[in-house]
């Protein structure tokens, strides 16, 4: 993405962007976490304060992919079912990864189901993505999604694996610094269906990754 385009997409998130700012203290807590900080996580949450849209994140169980601990298939739906510039979003808050660095190709990342119950992927220029504060203080946006690098996924026929490195100028906005630790992180998806070139207001996720960790299920 060039430094126009970025203007673009900032642009367009700032209806959005202080309910993405609260959503990461929320995600903090998430991030320092309660269990094993070896497991990653990522929890629902959905923002509508207006109650203007149906933005929801949520694991389905028979969407996913089968794998070691999912023998259900979960997939992480997330959907806006208004236009982009609606104060809405949905999140998926991500412990298990509070103090570690983000450095490298492939150090987060996830994969996406290529359609569903009649959807194509919405895999946006500005989501879904991560947003990661550091230590440091500084804030970023990794992704979205078409913006990261995109393979077949090895884990299922008719799925896309995708893969953002953080120090990358095109894939993260700002690069993320090699010499901080995170503080918070989240997924968000707040993009409607009027950013989409299908029309499409939602994408199913699994294998969310982090640092060499997965999520697959709540």
């Amino acid at each position: 993405m060039n430094g126009a385009s970025h203007k673009v997409r900032i642009r367009l998130l700032l209806p959005v962007l202080s309910v993405v700012v609260a959503m990461m203290w929320v995600a903090n807590g998430a991030a320092q976490g309660k269990g094993n900080q070896n497991v990653l996580k990522v929890s629902a949450a959905e923002f509508d304060p207006q109650h203007d849209c149906d933005a929801e994140a949520a694991w389905v169980k028979g969407i996913g992919l089968t794998g070691p601990g999912d023998s259900v298939a979960y997939g992480f739906l997330m959907h806006k079912l208004c236009s982009t510039d609606t104060n809405a979003a949905a999140f998926g808050l991500i412990s298990g990864v509070k103090g570690e660095t983000l450095v490298g190709v492939n150090a987060l990342g996830f994969d996406f189901k290529n359609s569903n119950a009649g959807f194509e992927a919405h895999c946006g220029a500005g989501a879904p993505r991560f947003n990661v504060s550091m230590s440091d203080g500084s804030f970023h946006f990794v992704g979205g999604c078409s913006n990261g690098t995109q393979t077949p996924s090895p884990r299922g026929t008719g799925w896309t694996q995708v893969r953002f490195d953080p120090q990358d100028a095109t894939q993260s906005f700002p690069p993320i610094p090699v010499n901080t630790t995170i503080v918070s992180i989240s997924l968000v998806f707040d993009e409607g269906s009027d950013s989409d070139p299908n029309g499409s207001p939602e994408i199913v996720l699994d294998n969310i990754f982090i640092n060499g960790k997965f999520a697959s299920r709540p």
